[in-house]
């Protein structure tokens, strides 16, 4: 249902408390699949009664979802995209607002093709603006929850989310990778600064289809994440491995060693899984089609337990930045990423991008014993093979 004004009672909701008998869930009104798995997940791990309430509309945008308040504040000037689902506020308005008076231990979201838009057909509304409407969004219902049950709702409840899956083999446009940084608040992880207790799981390897069928999956790393960061169970996975440190294996900028946080299973090796920026920023390559600004580069392989090797002599030898997935479709099927943990959970590397300033630690510098940091990491290395060709890289740096 939609509301141009916000409403104290849900509208349309058609049926009281229920278990989730085969004759409900088989019906044609149904039940969001995700978050039935994400619940029964919690209670196999919590035991105690868990009530789950869906409030969905396919195919919206996140402005529908938000209050007046939070759209003034991202400095969102239009009223959205048509007078129906996907108008400003109109389903605040009818289908949080009501809800408000309940308490609640959290949320779980699943959005943002409509924003991120479809190449071709659709070019997406206000994807610039979602790092902002998104985040705000979350804060907003936070505070109007807590308001409205005189704090019996935590004033920071936990928000989980997923993480856009892959769609389409087209690559004239990078809208998708671009929203989906944009779901982290352009960092790359959750939780953050910007996206406190909030929690993610990538869909990101999921069955290749705007609506994946596998539903476990996603649901399955929710659940993780939430009874990590909720609920203090922290054997259970809150991420995946983190990027840690991009560095040079040599001096020519053209072998680097990716790390990351945790132990990684052996690297798949397929072509355009990493690739460097061969413009001068990596926002300016994300506004051309793959090829003109982003270039993929050679995965070598494993270079240590937690770090793999790529190679750019394929691609520009001048680059901006290099990223990891960037692109619609990234990897190619189910579970088939090149990155994920060696441990039990299996958990992906997500999509990343990071900025490279090929200027920093040039060997004049080095040999002049003054600190020499690497990309933006500030760590004060250089990655070679052997002991002596640490030493004639950097002998007189006092890190060393």
């Amino acid at each position: 249902q939609i509301a141009t004004e916000p409403q104290e009672e849900a509208l349309g909701f058609y049926n009281s408390w229920s278990k989730p008998r085969m004759e409900f869930l088989g019906s044609g009104d149904s039940f969001s699949a995700i978050c039935l798995f994400f619940g029964e997940q919690l209670w196999e791990e919590l035991q105690v009664p868990i009530g789950l309430i869906e409030s969905t509309w396919g195919g919206t945008i996140v402005e529908a979802w938000s209050s007046p308040e939070a759209l003034e504040y991202c400095g969102v000037t239009d009223n959205g995209v048509d007078d129906g689902q996907n108008h400003n506020n109109y389903l605040w308005n009818a289908m949080i607002h009501p809800l408000l008076k309940m308490t609640i231990q959290g949320a779980i979201w699943y959005q943002g093709e409509q924003n991120a838009g479809y190449p071709g057909e659709y070019e997406g509304h206000n994807r610039d603006l979602y790092t902002c409407t998104f985040s705000t969004m979350i804060e907003s219902w936070r505070q109007e929850w807590s308001t409205a049950t005189r704090g019996d709702a935590d004033r920071k409840f936990p928000f989980g989310f997923v993480q856009l899956a892959p769609f389409t083999n087209q690559r004239d446009s990078l809208a998708w990778p671009q929203l989906r940084w944009h779901q982290t608040a352009d960092v790359g992880y959750v939780p953050n600064d910007i996206m406190e207790n909030v929690f993610m799981a990538t869909a990101v390897d999921d069955d290749i289809d705007l609506h994946p069928k596998n539903k476990r999956l996603p649901a399955s790393r929710l659940a993780w994440a939430a009874t990590h960061l909720v609920y203090g169970m922290t054997e259970r996975p809150l991420t995946g491995p983190l990027l840690m440190a991009v560095s040079f294996k040599n001096t020519e900028r053209t072998s680097i060693v990716v790390t990351f946080s945790e132990n990684l299973d052996p690297v798949l090796v397929e072509e355009d899984r990493f690739m460097v920026c061969c413009l001068a920023s990596t926002d300016e390559c994300d506004q051309v089609a793959y090829g003109e600004g982003w270039q993929g580069v050679t995965i070598e392989g494993m270079y240590s337990d937690n770090a793999v090797e790529v190679s750019t002599a394929s691609a520009c030898s001048t680059y901006s930045g290099l990223a990891y997935l960037w692109l619609e479709t990234p990897c190619s099927g189910e579970v088939s990423c090149p990155l994920y943990a060696s441990d039990e959970y299996h958990l992906p590397v997500v999509p990343w991008k990071s900025d490279v300033d090929l200027s920093l630690c040039p060997l004049s510098t080095a040999y002049t014993g003054q600190p020499i940091p690497i990309l933006e990491t500030g760590e004060l290395f250089l990655l070679r093979d052997t002991q002596s060709g640490c030493h004639d890289t950097c002998l007189a740096h006092p890190e060393c």
